[in-house]
């Protein structure tokens, strides 16, 4: 079954090769209808149809045929398609056609004489090479004959004459054509840049072409000579197989799906390297990469002797045991891999970040800024290693913190079997969700964030001093100490946490789905609070809200105080609920099971009631009465792990 978005996919894949719309309609005829049997069949829809060149080469074959009103077109079935289309079962006899049809079309060319003023010099070049710039249609079927190739015939006759490309052609001393291309008039983009018989041109030709293509300052982006081939952003021709040592990329370098690869022993790469699903790799003995370097999916990568990467070294799923003898890089990531060693001499200046890989040492390596170890069983540390930002130990099969690593200013340890941490210490986040901890430290100090998802400790010490956001979702904590101060608190789901704590002032309140049955006196909640499904019993008249309050569902609350209410207030599927005289809600008011309001009741918004109630005639209410049966969602919302960061 063929989804909407694939239909899509091929059309836009279609409209992008020409703005002519019959060519569009015949090229959907025949490469469109074989990328739809594709992904009827489930395939890759551009499995088999070949490279973006020879879909090109189709277009032009096409394109020629509408321009010169080829005799097939007319012989079309009853909905109106051309027969010769709709017999092609694969896009090799596309190909095989469209090559036949424009080298007739390029022999009959290859006779005719060039006017003058048809083509004009634009540069003359080394050993007596120039380049003329093609002018008019006879000037474009002259060189398809010349050099076997698509650009005559009518194919390129209308973007000639709306000025949308130029064509250019590289002459020798004896006028005889070596390479065409087309650039496009407003961008000075290099679209094509071809050979004979649409092959690339040779690498002596490219090469000769470079001061022009220079001088012109065109655009080299879109120009395709194979995937270990290409011209970089100095105007330099690069041919990743035939390196010499020393030399000096400017472009970002993108290998895949390659085999038996060997680059020169010292290479320099001022971009981006990637290499993915590639086998037999020798790397250089000196690689510098000013961006990034990224292996994926690669094997048999041999050790450089000196690596430098400016950006951050990724690798995951390679076969790469030792990476370098010497290694400096920007951050280092290394995941599922059998990588055994980074190096002997390692500088990291950001992160290092090491996940389910066969690492045994981090040879001298002393500081880092942050350090992220999971699932590295093989490791072991050696030398002191400073850590000035995050250090992350998920998974870590000690029960107590490494002394090696010291300095960190931020720790996580999620789900590592760690029973204990040391006094005294000072974090700015803490990260301790789903651990065996016995207690937290007396004295510790936490400034922006401490999470402890699942955890068991029974309190969190009245000493230890807290400030940003605490968040102990489904853990057992039983007491929080009288008095805090956050930016946000979350308790959702404990279900051993009977009460809040007196003298609590927060940003945000999540108690959903809790045990919390108590309020302690003089809460202050300065944004929203969420209490729905949980076991309270009433809200406090001591307590401030200054936004919206939603306590949904709650079958334990019984009493709502004259509390302040800033917002909004939900209570819908809660109750039955005595409200308290005199109660001012500052936005909508939404009831659950009540039937008689308080007096002195006053609803800056609308008041929603489940059933009619006595003593409306007495509300002040700013919007309008509504009555309406109101439901509460019960779709369970996906929780995910919490982390630092």
């Amino acid at each position: 079954m063929t989804t909407s978005g694939q239909k899509a996919e091929i059309a836009a894949f279609v409209e992008q090769m020409t703005d002519n719309e019959r060519v569009r309609l015949l090229l959907t005829y025949c490469v469109g209808r074989l990328m739809l049997r594709n992904a009827r069949q489930h395939k890759p829809i551009h499995d088999g149809i070949g490279s973006l060149l020879d879909v090109m080469h189709v277009t032009d074959w096409l394109s020629a045929a509408v321009v010169n009103e080829a005799a097939w077109l007319a012989n079309t079935d009853d909905q109106g398609r051309p027969k010769k289309l709709l017999k092609f079962s694969s896009f090799e006899q596309i190909m095989q056609e469209a090559n036949k049809a424009m080298l007739i079309e390029a022999r009959k060319a290859g006779v005719m004489e060039i006017a003058e003023g048809d083509e004009e010099l634009v540069m003359t070049l080394a050993d007596g090479y120039y380049v003329v710039r093609l002018l008019t249609p006879a000037a474009l079927d002259k060189e398809s004959g010349q050099m076997q190739h698509c650009i005559g015939a009518g194919a390129y006759d209308n973007a000639l004459a709306k000025g949308s490309a130029e064509f250019f052609s590289l002459r020798d001393a004896a006028g005889n054509a070596h390479a065409t291309m087309e650039v496009s008039a407003g961008e000075r983009e290099i679209v094509q840049l071809q050979g004979k018989q649409n092959k690339n041109p040779e690498d002596r030709y490219i090469r000769i072409l470079l001061p022009m293509m220079k001088a012109k300052r065109l655009g080299i982006d879109r120009v395709y000579l194979g995937k270990t081939r290409f011209i970089d952003e100095e105007y330099n021709f690069v041919d990743l197989r035939n390196l010499e040592s020393g030399a000096v990329i400017h472009r970002h370098v993108y290998i895949e799906n390659e085999g038996i690869i060997a680059f020169p022993e010292k290479l320099e790469i001022r971009g981006n390297f990637t290499i993915r699903n590639s086998d037999n790799v020798r790397m250089p003995s000196r690689l510098t990469v000013s961006g990034n370097l990224d292996l994926e999916r690669t094997d048999g990568v041999t050790k450089c002797d000196d690596l430098k990467v400016g950006g951050t070294l990724r690798v995951s799923n390679c076969t790469w045991d030792e990476i370098a003898i010497s290694l400096e890089a920007g951050s280092v990531a290394i995941n599922d891999c059998s990588v055994s060693k980074l190096a002997d001499t390692l500088v990291v200046h950001r992160d290092l970040t090491l996940t389910e890989c066969a690492i045994r040492d981090l040879g001298n390596l002393d500081c880092v800024e942050s350090l992220s170890l999971s699932l590295v069983p093989w490791l072991e540390l050696k030398n002191p290693i400073k850590v000035s930002g995050l250090l992350s130990l998920r998974g870590y099969e000690q029960e107590r913190l490494p002394e090696i690593i010291y300095g960190y200013s931020s720790l996580s340890i999620q789900e590592a079997a760690i029973t204990e941490l040391p006094e005294g210490m000072v974090l700015k986040e803490l990260d301790v969700s789903f651990t065996p901890l016995k207690a937290l430290p007396a004295d510790l100090e936490v400034s922006a964030r401490l999470t402890a998802w699942g955890c068991t400790f029974p309190e969190i010490p009245g000493t230890a001093k807290l400030g940003g956001s605490l968040d102990i979702s489904r853990s057992k904590c039983r007491s929080l100490p009288d008095g805090l101060t956050l930016d946000s608190l979350f308790v959702s789901d404990c279900d051993e946490l009977e009460a809040l704590p007196s003298d609590l002032t927060v940003r945000q309140l999540r108690a959903k789905s809790s045990s919390v049955r108590h309020i302690g006196s003089r809460l202050v909640v300065k944004q929203d609070a969420v209490f729905d499904r949980s076991e309270i019993v009433a809200i406090p008249s001591d307590a401030e809200f200054h936004r919206d309050v939603c306590a949904r569902q709650c079958g334990a609350l019984r009493e709502v105080g004259r509390a302040f209410f800033g917002g909004f207030l939900k209570l819908s599927g809660s109750g039955p609920l005595v409200l308290a005289n005199g109660l001012d809600v500052g936005g909508h008011l939404v009831l659950g099971d009540v039937d008689r309001l308080p007096h002195g009741l006053c609803v800056g918004g609308h008041l929603y009631t489940e059933i009619d109630v006595h003593g409306i005639e007495h509300a002040v209410i700013g919007g309008q009465h509504i009555r309406s049966a109101l439901s509460v969602a019960q779709a369970k919302a996906k929780n995910s792990a919490p982390g630092i960061g």
